[in-house]
């Protein structure tokens, strides 16, 4: 658009742009708060601010560094460049430029966030410490600074239409239109992938307390040993351990331990058991030996046990 001579760009696409870059990062902050507050709610306060750096530099990667450009002001048609860049000749952002706003918006951020925690933590432990109270009178010096900057910078920007933000003012970037058009273009890919993965991860988030994963490890292991019981695999286990009383334990409670011979009985292929599990497994009907596989039909008392270790 071009008014009294000047080329004005669309300001309502970039503010926009800048909304929805703020509501996605929310929306994703609180996804991934309430999915760890299922393994551990202690680390959202602890590490709050790590856990926001990181999903930053991730939206960060995918977004401005791989593409040029943000979610939101894909949605609205935008694409930052340099800021010599004309309705012509757009020129592209170079990797300074990137990584100096990555480092500006993201880095910045999180250490000014931690600063601020600091400045809490020993104002309420120490408030009578004089460099805590430099160190507070400067944070409030800065916060003062770059609040009238931004507001300067805002008034500059709806005059101009460009340098959204203080920060890409002073790294000389801003938004321009990726067609030769000026409309708005909103892509409802994006709306719906992000509907979809919130009601994912809302169904997720109902239905993994429900699940009992303990008694799903049970099952699990009693089907393992199940399996290679059917091979004869617990040929493993000393003669004075009992192969039935193993499996059983590991398929009940889920925990492998050597279980000695109460009582013991030899099966006519030679293997060694407690007479109750073996009467109870014989009274089913055909049973296999679980050391060696062999059909075991009779069995008698076995009182030599501890020679055959």
């Amino acid at each position: 658009m071009n008014v009294l001579g000047r080329q004005i760009q669309p300001r309502v696409g970039q503010l926009d742009a800048s909304l929805l870059d703020s509501e996605l990062l929310s929306q994703l902050k609180d996804k991934l708060f309430d999915a760890i507050k299922i393994y551990n709610p202690d680390w959202k306060d602890r590490y709050e601010d790590e856990f926001m750096l990181l999903l930053k530099l991730l939206m960060f990667k995918v977004t401005v560094w791989n593409n040029s450009t943000t979610y939101g002001g894909k949605l609205q048609n935008l694409q930052l460049a340099h800021a010599v860049s004309t309705k012509s000749l757009r020129i592209p952002l170079s990797k300074k430029q990137k990584l100096a706003y990555g480092a500006i918006t993201i880095g910045g951020s999180f250490l000014w966030a931690k600063l601020e925690s600091y400045l809490v933590n020993a104002s309420y432990e120490n408030p009578d410490n004089p460099v805590v109270q430099k160190l507070r009178a400067l944070a409030d010096r800065l916060s003062v600074v770059w609040t009238g900057a931004t507001l300067l910078n805002f008034v500059l920007f709806l005059y101009s239409g460009n340098y959204a933000t203080l920060v890409m003012r002073i790294l000389r970037m801003k938004y321009v239109t990726v067609t030769h058009t000026v409309s708005r273009v909103v892509n409802f890919e994006f709306q719906n992938r992000q509907l979809v993965w919130n009601a994912l991860t809302e169904f997720l988030l109902f239905a993994l307390p429900l699940v009992n994963f303990a008694k799903i490890q049970r099952k699990i292991a009693m089907l393992l040993w199940t399996n290679r019981a059917s091979k004869g695999d617990f040929s493993f286990l000393p003669n004075k351990s009992c192969a039935i009383c193993y499996q059983r334990d590991a398929g009940v409670t889920g925990t492998l331990k050597t279980n000695a011979v109460t009582n013991p009985y030899v099966t006519d292929c030679g293997h060694v058991y407690c007479y109750v599990c073996l009467k109870l497994e014989l009274e089913k009907g055909d049973w296999s030996c679980l050391r060696c596989n062999s059909v075991v039909k009779t069995c008698s008392p076995y009182v030599e046990i501890s020679k055959q270790e």
